[in-house]
């Protein structure tokens, strides 16, 4: 390869790049299924990225397009690196879609895998309240509280027990 030439897996990673950053930019501008083209074709390019998967679905579930990222974050569970954070992301969106039971059986696989991020007990105490499991919703707000201060685990929590008469 000459100094100047670009290598074949640069020329991909940009080309991808560019088709990133025009989804975002036609997404920003509502051109949401232009936007939704240009994913497509990023990940034609990089589809057994685990992590570009996952990328490309917080992105289409940022733009509502909550199906595409469900899917997306489906398709990443067996690649990803960050697999506590995949199943955390698909519980968001399918908690989105309303789809409660479906999102609570993504937070309980993440807290297994990351048994101590506040963020995913969160969430997962979040999903037990709206499915009416109130006991349940206490006792993961109380867990992620006495690993680190959370204000929404605090804010939540409170209210529950408001709620409760407690």
């Amino acid at each position: 390869m000459h100094k100047n030439e670009t290598a074949p897996d640069a020329r991909c990673d940009a080309s991808i790049d560019r088709r990133l950053a025009a989804a975002r930019q036609l997404a920003r501008d509502g051109r949401i299924d232009e936007a939704r083209h240009q994913w497509h074709s990023a990940l034609a390019m990089r589809s057994n990225d685990g992590e570009f998967l996952c990328r490309v679905a917080t992105a289409m579930h940022e733009c509502g397009l909550l199906d595409d990222a469900i899917g997306l974050y489906r398709l990443a569970l067996p690649s990803s690196n960050k697999l506590s954070w995949t199943h955390n992301n698909l519980g968001v969106a399918l908690r989105a879609k309303g789809q409660f039971p479906e999102a609570l059986a993504q937070f309980m696989q993440a807290c297994q895998l990351a048994p101590n991020d506040v963020d995913i007990i969160t969430n997962a105490a979040n999903a037990h309240k709206a499915l009416g499991q109130f006991d349940a919703a206490v006792a993961a707000y109380r867990r992620a509280l006495r690993l680190r201060p959370h204000v929404d685990a605090h804010v939540n929590l409170g209210n529950l027990l408001q709620k409760l008469g407690q």
